[in-house]
């Protein structure tokens, strides 16, 4: 497993085992999911991922702004309205489901909480490829 994927994994768990603050959505409801909501940077570009390239490109993301690099993020943010060109700092919240017998899926999904910002601008350190 490459050192990038291991480290999106990691972050993935690292996220949804612990918040950084309460929200009205930091509850497990009735419905067997628990949301966490999680700050984010979006490249102004999206990239490829070297393997990937059948799937199409992806948006980058950081999870916090003292992070050196970008991550390639497979998944949907429902309700976020990407616009190429700009880079965004943006709070979602990121759904995770109890698994049982009637669930498999275990996958987050990832809704759009807020727009912190979006700045017209070229985001630095952004490759075309991400490993």
């Amino acid at each position: 497993m490459k050192q990038k994927e291991l480290i999106l994994i990691l972050l993935t768990v690292v996220l949804t085992l612990s918040s950084c603050a309460k929200s009205p959505y930091d509850a497990k409801d009735d419905k067997g999911y628990k949301d966490t909501d999680v700050l984010l940077t979006v490249a102004s570009q999206k990239v490829e991922v070297a393997g990937l390239s059948q799937y199409g490109t992806f948006l980058a993301v950081k999870s916090s702004a003292d992070e050196d690099d970008w991550l390639p993020f497979y998944n949907v943010i429902n309700g976020f309205d990407y616009e190429s060109g700009y880079e965004y700092i943006i709070t979602v919240y990121m759904r995770t489901y109890d698994v049982d017998e009637n669930r498999t899926e275990t996958e987050p999904e990832y809704f759009l909480k807020n727009v912190i910002s979006k700045v017209e601008k070229q985001s630095d350190g952004l490759p075309r490829v991400l490993d």
